[in-house]
């Protein structure tokens, strides 16, 4: 039986052990994603719901696959409102939703997580997952602005905005978007101004944000992190609060992106 908090230190290396985060050199995208969100402490109070909720529904029903399906669907406790999330729908047949627009709560984690199995324990690192999570798709990259978004006209940010007179035919218009974004993503990275989104390029600073999280989850000090992690022999590349806003971006909403990163 899981403790009842939601978030312990049991399940985390301790912070300050540079060898205890090795296990982090061998993760790819979908794994790396997972060890941000297990750390997110309203998915833990979440799972921690969930779990005790499937293990109750499992002792009156039986356990997948001769469980009585039928009847485990009329209990109340096997939904939950899926106004409860944000966005996005529940895709797979087995979670339709029923009349009164609910959702199975295995689906209704998933749906408002972005993954597509069972929910994963979070008491458990990518190594001791059977599978690397399976991440559901996430809108990336370009998108339709409806006004001036300052991200996107930000010197340094990375992105750029472009325009197309959709009045005029397109495919000339797209072939030379094209070949601008390239020229100016492949000139940024030679200058080491734009950092590729890839596992390989960012694997030293996510170390050093998993450091962070569980430092804070251990209740270090400002100046013990910042001594220990923002260190040139660190090369995070960040000071501690660029650091911290990094590894909170990562924790809250970010892993859904990193998901889709490439290796190198």
């Amino acid at each position: 039986m899981h403790e009842p908090l939601p978030d312990t230190d049991k399940d985390r290396p301790y912070w300050r052990n540079v060898e205890a985060y090795d296990f982090a050199q061998i993760l790819n995208a979908a794994q790396w994603a997972w060890e941000f969100l297990r750390r997110n402490r309203d998915y833990r109070t979440d799972w921690q719901w969930f779990d005790t909720t499937w293990r109750a529904l499992e002792h009156d029903y039986g356990a997948p696959p001769s469980r009585d399906f039928f009847n485990w669907k009329r209990d109340p406790r096997a939904w939950r409102n899926p106004l409860e999330i944000e966005s996005g729908q529940c895709v797979e047949e087995a979670c339709a939703p029923s009349q009164d627009e609910q959702l199975l709560i295995e689906c209704w984690m998933g749906e408002r997580w972005g993954f597509h199995k069972f929910p994963p324990d979070p008491h458990l690192s990518s190594l001791q997952l059977e599978s690397s999570p399976a991440w559901r798709p996430h809108e990336r990259g370009s998108r339709l602005l409806r006004e001036k978004n300052e991200e996107y006209f930000k010197p340094g940010s990375g992105k750029i905005a472009l325009g197309i007179d959709l009045a005029l035919p397109l495919a000339e218009q797209l072939d030379e978007a094209k070949r601008l974004v390239v020229v100016m993503q492949r000139r940024l990275q030679k200058e080491g101004a734009l950092r590729p989104a890839s596992v390989s390029s960012w694997r030293r600073t996510w170390i050093a944000c998993l450091r962070l999280l569980d430092g804070e989850q251990q209740q270090a000090s400002h100046a013990e992190l910042s001594r220990s992690l923002c260190s040139e022999a660190d090369h995070c590349g960040f000071a501690l609060e660029e650091l911290r806003a990094v590894a909170h971006r990562l924790v809250e909403r970010d892993y859904r992106i990193i998901a889709w990163f490439t290796e190198r």
